[in-house]
């Protein structure tokens, strides 16, 4: 079934803080710089690579990936908006690892150097890019998993927590790779239908699943907002997530 109207206005306040807790937080570091980059070409950079920086920038990315699966969700596109939650689920604990640090008030660890330093380096280090001789040294997703259930412990064993993540992560990544397993989901006993009605189970399925992500999508931005202190969107965030959900990521209206 499509989308109920509660869930639409959900989904459109939702946007509408984000976008406007991004434009805030925007304000609040250091602009993009016109920069010159290696091949003798030039584009906007944020220049001082600040944890704050990668904040907005995470968020701008969160807000477009939370669009993208509506949309491909009302076209019934179901395995490529499991790769879009997919990507939502690292974006949501890529800002929480980022932002623990500021929003606890804790030293950074040496791997929140480390993903700094990879998330803002250019994709080649030479202006022919069959030269390039850079490699990138990304923090793993098991370490930042590891971080963010030690950091925002809710009392639950940290072993625990990863494991729990690490298995919703297995889930979606198969939407990522196309594992044949998440494509047969489009076989309905005689053939692979594309895209799903809006009457398909499956569909409806997964866009229940959705709304859930849309809570946390608007949680994460919260978290990204607290990291900037009295002077951040924090108030307002985390105002409309309690006005339009309840604790357990359920619809209030």
């Amino acid at each position: 079934m499509p989308f109920s109207p509660k869930e639409k206005a959900a989904f459109t306040i939702a946007l509408q803080t984000i976008d406007q807790a991004v434009a805030r937080m925007e304000n609040l570091v250091p602009h993009p710089t016109w920069t010159d980059l290696p091949g003798g070409y030039r584009a906007h950079r944020y220049v001082e690579h600040q944890a704050h920086q990668a904040l907005v920038l995470k968020s701008v990315r969160l807000s477009s990936a939370l669009r993208a699966g509506w949309v491909l969700l009302q076209n019934g596109l179901v395995l490529d908006a499991g790769a879009t939650m997919r990507v939502l689920d690292e974006l949501d604990t890529d800002i929480m690892f980022i932002a623990g640090p500021l929003v606890f008030q804790h030293p950074c660890e040496p791997r929140h150097d480390q993903y700094l330093a990879e998330f803002f380096q250019e994709e080649f280090d030479h202006p022919d890019p069959l030269q390039a001789t850079q490699r990138r040294n990304r923090v793993s997703r098991r370490d930042i998993r590891a971080y963010v259930a030690r950091t925002y412990n809710a009392g639950l064993p940290v072993s625990q927590v990863v494991a729990a993540t690490e298995t919703i992560d297995a889930t979606f990544s198969g939407y990522v790779h196309g594992a044949a397993v998440h494509i047969m989901d489009l076989y309905d006993g005689h053939k692979f239908a594309l895209p799903l009605q809006t009457t398909d189970r499956r569909l409806s399925d997964m866009k229940g699943q959705y709304v859930l992500y849309i809570h946390r999508a608007m949680m994460a931005v919260a978290v990204a907002a607290k990291a900037f202190g009295d002077n951040g969107p924090f108030e307002l965030v985390y105002g409309a997530v309690r006005s339009v959900f309840t604790d357990d990521g359920d619809v209030r209206f």
